[in-house]
């Protein structure tokens, strides 16, 4: 005995009928507004993607042969998952393959269609069609853009998303979500995702507006934007890692940074999830110019946290007129891997005004301050730092012995 089939096809209006009753299934046009009846959702990792589709499904009592074109050229055929979503339970999946794109225009595209043998036992206006899969070849990186304003001492900051589209198939009126992840959650458990919160220890960032993306095409989106953002400037030095070494009898400069430290709050302007990424800073130079101070660093920051960005050095704005010169003045070997050693760091300040430095000391693991002369704090990640003013036109010497066991 054999089935009795209807054809219904998603995504080609002009589909050959397998029986004589034939039904066609629209695809949105690009400039339709959101379809109540069909999403699609598509979380973007590094380096894969994964789409959800999920389309009404408006099938009569019966066997139907149902096509889903625009399937990325990029699947990964062993993600695909087909589910029928009702209440009635009344929908059952027989088969399902992949195949060519049925509109041959498109099959030079490397489009490809998926064909599902489906059974109905009775009409369900609940019924839903949610497809799932892995492809390549659509990614995604953010760009900050960050200008200092020195008058009113706010900087303005915006975050652009850029989503390059490779993958082969045109993406219509979709919601778009970024991992900053190259591994992908297995396919059931990212079916399962709330695209608002974290799983797994990665953050999902949502992007609030339906996004259409051609093939071959990129497109930037505006993640955030602030324009009076309040900070603070930091002069920092940092004694760990080299300095820890034997040394003694060699005079060093540690280098004074300059630093940028800022909240991620609503009353900034900002509140939302800082995705990890480069930002070019800007200020204004000596002819009230605009001028590049470079690049740095934006990591991954939540909302309520601080962002610290270390300014690159070489312009008028990162100029400080506090010296450095630091003497290793005792190093012994207690042990093979335990070191114990006296540091002097002397901070003069050429200039006509106080300035404050942070003398930052990166410990690794069992370490430990014996003495020293000046008040110091330490952090939850085992950061040692004194804040050390220096009036105008004087010098302060910081001194420290510490114990190192590598052991």
């Amino acid at each position: 005995m054999s089935l009795s089939c209807h054809q219904k096809t998603m995504g080609d209006t002009n589909a050959a009928p397998v029986e004589p009753q034939t039904q066609s299934l629209e695809t949105p046009k690009k400039s339709d507004s959101s379809n109540e009846e069909d999403t699609t959702n598509i979380t973007v990792y590094k380096d894969a993607a994964l789409i959800q589709k999920i389309v009404k499904l408006p099938l009569e009592s019966g066997c139907h042969i149902y096509k889903i074109d625009g399937i990325a050229e990029t699947i990964d055929p062993s993600s695909l998952m087909l589910e029928i979503q009702s209440n009635s339970k009344s929908g059952q999946i027989k088969e399902y393959s992949l195949k060519p794109n049925s509109n041959p225009q498109k099959q030079t595209n490397g489009e490809k269609s998926l064909e599902a043998v489906i059974t109905t036992q009775q009409h369900d206006p609940q019924n839903r069609l949610s497809l799932l899969y892995l492809f390549k070849n659509l990614s995604w990186h953010i760009k900050y853009a960050l200008k200092i304003d020195h008058p009113s001492e706010t900087l303005s900051l915006i975050g652009m998303i850029e989503a390059n589209n490779q993958s082969g198939i045109d993406l219509n009126n979709v919601k778009l979500h970024f991992i900053d992840s190259n591994e992908p959650v297995s396919v059931k458990e990212s079916h399962l995702v709330n695209f608002e919160e974290k799983k797994t220890n990665q953050t999902v960032y949502s992007y609030p507006d339906r996004v259409s993306l051609e093939k071959n095409a990129s497109k930037r989106l505006n993640w955030i934007s602030s324009p009076a953002i309040r900070f603070q400037k930091q002069y920092r030095v940092y004694v760990g890692g080299q300095y820890l070494e034997d040394l003694y009898g060699k005079l060093t400069q540690p280098v004074v940074e300059t630093w940028l430290v800022f909240s991620n709050t609503q009353k900034q302007g900002l509140g939302l999830h800082l995705l990890a990424g480069q930002v070019a800073i800007y200020t204004k130079g000596s002819n009230n110019n605009p001028e590049s101070l470079g690049a740095a660093d934006i990591p991954a920051t939540a909302v309520d946290q601080d962002i610290h960005l270390k300014i690159p050095s070489g312009d008028i704005w990162t100029t400080v007129t506090v010296k450095t010169e630091m003497e290793q003045t005792e190093f012994k070997k207690l042990t093979d891997k335990a070191t114990e050693a006296n540091y002097r760091l002397c901070l003069k300040n050429t200039g006509h005004g106080s300035v404050s430095i942070q003398v930052v000391l990166d410990f690794p693991v069992n370490c430990t301050i014996i003495k020293t002369n000046k008040s110091h704090t330490v952090d939850s990640h085992r950061q040692y730092s004194w804040n050390i003013e220096i009036p105008p036109e004087s010098e302060v010497d910081l001194k420290y012995r510490i114990q190192v066991d590598l052991s």
